[in-house]
Parts: C-alpha cells; sequence; structure tokens
C-alpha cells in the first residue's frame, strides 16, 4: 500500500496491511500489525461480529481469552472466537507485536452499487458528517431505544455528546456520577475503537464497576460519523470471572447497588445488540438519504418525509422490497382461483384452457419464487416456452417458434427473466397488423469467452431512423417507452456496469434481432 493505513489508540496502534478494496468486495479478511506499548495493556472488549487469530511476532507479555490466561512470546499463536472476552498484556519494556488476521463472521450481501450511483451519492454529500441533534434523530433514538428502558448515549465522531440517554443504574450514579456528566463513566472517556475500517459489529468492554458496556460505531460512507454507547448491564459471564479481571474494583459483589442488578440472560443480550445495531443503521440511512436529497435537489421533501415518523423512512428505503411483498400477498389469492380455475377446465374436459392455466401458473410461480439476481439458462427457457404457449393460443399454427441452445450453454446463469420482455416485443411491434407466417428464433452459444444470447423475428423491422431514436432512448438516464427493451437494458447495466453488449439489427418489413453478448466470467457459475 503506498500510504500506510494506522490506527493509533491508547495502548499502542494498528497498521492495517491488507483490506477489501471496498465494502461490497467478496474478499472480508482484513490483516493488520498489532503493537502495544511496553507496560501498556488493551481494555478488555468483546467482539460480535469477527473472528480472530493472533501469531506474535515479537515481545512478551500475557494473553486473557474468555477465562483463560496464557503467555506471549514470538512464535505463539492465540485463536478468539466470536464473543469472547478478551485483552494482550505487555509486562515486558520492548513493544509487542503481532499479526491479526480478523474475518467477519457474516456479512450483508446486497445488489451492488453501480460506481455512478456512488460517485454521484459522494459528490452530494454535505460538507460536515456527524451525528448532530435534531428532532429527526431524536425521533428514531426514542422509537427503538425508549422501548428497551436502558441508558444508551450517542457521541459524535469526535467524542461531543449528541444524546445523555435515561435510565442510568444506581450502581453508574453512585460510582460514577453519571447523571451529572454522561462522560464520568470510564468507557464512556475511552477512545478505544478497535475495528476494521470495512465492516462494523459492537464490541463490549467491562468497566471497573463490573458492568458491561457495549459500543457501536455509526458508519457512513465508509467513515465512523458516531459511536453508540450502553447496556451498563450484569452478566453471568462477568460474574463467573470476575476476579480474574484485574480493572475491576476489589469486592464489587459486596456492593448493595451491584448487587440488586439483576443478571441479563443471553437472549435479552442479544435482543439488545440487535436494537442498538438497528439503532445505528437507522441513523446511517438517515444521513444518506439527507446527502442524496442534496444531490437531487429534493433535500425538504426528504426530510419532511423523515420527520413525520420512522415507518416512513424505513418504507422509502426498503419500496422494493414492499411492492414484492403485497404482489406475493395478493398473487395467493390469484392462485387459489386458477386452481379451482383449473380445476373446472378438467371437469369440463376443456384441456386447451386447463393447459392454459397451467403456463400462467408456471409463469407466475417462477416470477415470484425466485428472489436470485441469476438464474440458469434452461430454467429462463422452460419460463420463456410457458410464456410461448400462451401467445399459441391466440396465434395457432401462425406462430411458429424455434430454439436453439447448444449443451455447453444450459449450466450458465444470466439475469434473471432477461428474455421474455424482449420477446414480447416481438409479439406487440414485430408482428403488429401481420396475419400469418410469424416465426421467431431463440439462439444461445458460446463465442470466445461470451455467452452470446439471440432473439430474432420476421416482423415488420424498424427503419434506421427509428433504430436511432431506440439507442438514443435507452441512454437515457430516464428510461421511458420501449418499456420491454429498457428493462432489459436497466438490468444489465445494474449488473454488469457496462461490461455487455446490447445490438439491436433491424431491417424495415424484414424483421428485427436483438444480440445480447455476457462476460463468461460472470454468466459461468456451475459450481454455485
Amino acid at each position: 500500500m503506498a500510504k500506510k493505513n494506522i490506527q493509533e489508540l491508547e495502548w499502542g496502534e494498528i497498521e492495517w496491511i491488507y483490506e477489501p478494496e471496498s465494502e461490497n468486495s467478496q474478499n472480508a479478511m482484513n490483516i493488520g500489525i498489532v503493537t502495544i506499548y511496553p507496560n501498556s495493556s488493551q481494555n478488555k472488549h468483546i467482539h460480535y461480529g469477527d473472528e480472530q487469530v493472533l501469531y506474535v511476532l515479537s515481545g512478551v507479555g500475557k494473553q486473557l481469552i474468555g477465562d483463560k490466561i496464557s503467555h506471549i512470546q514470538a512464535g505463539s499463536l492465540h485463536h478468539i472466537e466470536v464473543g469472547s472476552i478478551h485483552e494482550t498484556i505487555n509486562l515486558g519494556d520492548e513493544p509487542i507485536k503481532e499479526l491479526l488476521i480478523s474475518i467477519p463472521v457474516h456479512r450483508d450481501q446486497n445488489l451492488p452499487i453501480p460506481r455512478k450511483t456512488q460517485s454521484m451519492i459522494v459528490e452530494g454529500s454535505l460538507s460536515e458528517n456527524r451525528v448532530t441533534v435534531n428532532e429527526e434523530i431524536g425521533y428514531i433514538y426514542n422509537g427503538i431505544i425508549e422501548l428497551l428502558k436502558i441508558p444508551v448515549a450517542i457521541f459524535d465522531e469526535e467524542g461531543n455528546t449528541v444524546i445523555t440517554g435515561r435510565y442510568y443504574p444506581e450502581l453508574c450514579r453512585e460510582k460514577c456520577g453519571i447523571e451529572e456528566n454522561v462522560k464520568k463513566c470510564p468507557i464512556y472517556q475511552m477512545r478505544d475503537e478497535y475495528t476494521p475500517p470495512y465492516y462494523s459489529d459492537p464490541s463490549a468492554y467491562v468497566c471497573p464497576y463490573g458492568l458491561t458496556i457495549f459500543i457501536m460505531p455509526i458508519v457512513f460512507d465508509n467513515r465512523v460519523i458516531g459511536l453508540i454507547k450502553g447496556g451498563h448491564i450484569r452478566t453471568s459471564q462477568i460474574d463467573m470471572h470476575i476476579n480474574q479481571y484485574t480493572q475491576i474494583k476489589k469486592n464489587i459483589l459486596g456492593e448493595a447497588a451491584y448487587a440488586a442488578m439483576h443478571i441479563v440472560p443471553k437472549g435479552t443480550v442479544n435482543a439488545i445488540l440487535q436494537q442498538i445495531k438497528k439503532l445505528s443503521k437507522n441513523i446511517a440511512n438517515y444521513y444518506l438519504f439527507k446527502n442524496t436529497a442534496v444531490a437531487l435537489n429534493k433535500q425538504e421533501e426528504i426530510i419532511q418525509d423523515i420527520v413525520r415518523n420512522e415507518s416512513i423512512l424505513e418504507e422509502s428505503l426498503k419500496t422494493a422490497k414492499d411492492k414484492a411483498l403485497n404482489i406475493q400477498i395478493g398473487n395467493h389469492f390469484l392462485f387459489n382461483t386458477l386452481n379451482a380455475i383449473a380445476g373446472l377446465a378438467v371437469k369440463e374436459k376443456a384441456d386447451k384452457t386447463y393447459e392454459a392455466i397451467i403456463d400462467l401458473s408456471k409463469l407466475m410461480r417462477y416470477t415470484l419464487k425466485n428472489n436470485s439476481y441469476f438464474v440458469y439458462l434452461q430454467e429462463e427457457v422452460e419460463y420463456l416456452k410457458n410464456y410461448i404457449n400462451l401467445q399459441q393460443l391466440r396465434y395457432g399454427n401462425r406462430l411458429k417458434v424455434y430454439f436453439n441452445v447448444s449443451g455447453d450453454t444450459s449450466r450458465k446463469k444470466i439475469p434473471f427473466n432477461c428474455l421474455q420482455p424482449i420477446v414480447e416485443n416481438c409479439f406487440i411491434h414485430g408482428f403488429k397488423n401481420m396475419k400469418e407466417g410469424m416465426e421467431i428464433r431463440i439462439t444461445a452459444e458460446m463465442q470466445e469467452d461470451k455467452l452470446t444470447l439471440q432473439i430474432m423475428d420476421n416482423g415488420r423491422g424498424m427503419d434506421s431512423d427509428l433504430q436511432n431514436y431506440v439507442y438514443d432512448k435507452l441512454q437515457e438516464d430516464k428510461k421511458q417507452g420501449f418499456s420491454g427493451l429498457m428493462m432489459v437494458y436497466e438490468k444489465l447495466d445494474l449488473l454488469f456496469e457496462g461490461q455487455f453488449t446490447f445490438l439491436i439489427e433491424s431491417e424495415l418489413g424484414l424483421g428485427t434481432r436483438v444480440t445480447i453478448s455476457l462476460p463468461d466470467k460472470v454468466s459461468s457459475m456451475d459450481s454455485q
């Protein structure tokens, strides 16, 4: 790396020598060199989102993992499971250096954002991206945290208090005076961000009085813009080994305020973590919408929507998913109706009607059950045949459809539903006013390192002016008209980011041919 990426911490530093190129990268591993200064130690903490391996390069000390303490020396290897409390202690006069390998245990699988969209968001960002107090943030906070009745505070990236929180336990009020100033909490004072930069999950620290406090970063545009800290709970994991933790005050178990606190079960701990992660995500989503609104000159309208309530924000972020769910719910009734009609057709011996209903049902089930971005070509061809069967009810023997799909292409993967809209165009535009002799030819073959798909009809075709008009429409940001072609082209552009070919050839009175070429390294997914 040309420029060193070093995190400076109270106890030392981490130089990240390998990181994923972006948050959408398939490579999840982070590698760093950890340096712990002489006679220093990390704060005891827990990572809930990553598994770690430490290989000691030099130095001596102790390594606490769970309830076990082992000695550190050059060549020793230490494995830290997800959710294990751990601490490295330097007992020598020389720095401890460790090779750290950190791997997230889960990563959200989202459709990659096209580069042009990413750059639009960055260019349209506000000059100051940090968590600040306003009605929207307060509304999001209250909607999630107030239900838990636990203390949670929010800080900006510089450590300034944004929201102080409430419901601090008597132990915190008595020992730290936290109600006077939340920064009197020793964990709230800490500036120890021990997290690789390309993913974010909560960590947990144990305070000097034996309480567990969670820390969750708020990440926007690959940068930490704030921190959520809270919890202040008593757990069985700490109680069982409390005497092994040197930083915990002695005889804390005998303190009345500590003893009065109930031990929070693991299930409740997980629920608290989920709500804190949800708060972080919703705040980050709020800033994403706010900055995108600036780029689109619609800031006022979007902020007004966010102010109304959090549900509108979530609905805006998941519009596509909600629409798909509504369609599924509505079609549940439709499927039952189709089954009833099919049963009636069998009783009345209306074979063609029965076959048409079955073809229609297969079309709808294929569309609704498939939640993948890519499908096998043979599945897409079967879907296409069901659609053509329905069209032949109308055209009968006047329509001939030929498939020529080579065997080496059937297990290639292509974008879901990228052929049917083009075939539909043949009927809507190509065969308009034709009464007989209609033909469609559909081919798939490998040409060098490309999967080539062709759909050709013998319809009325287009002159050069109309072809140029169609191409111009394909290149426009706001695509209107020619909806079948536009939907397919936009889907290919979203998934392949320009690494594909979409060619339309047509001659007036002779027909139209659409050719799609996809890179084999993307479309060949036989092992998945």
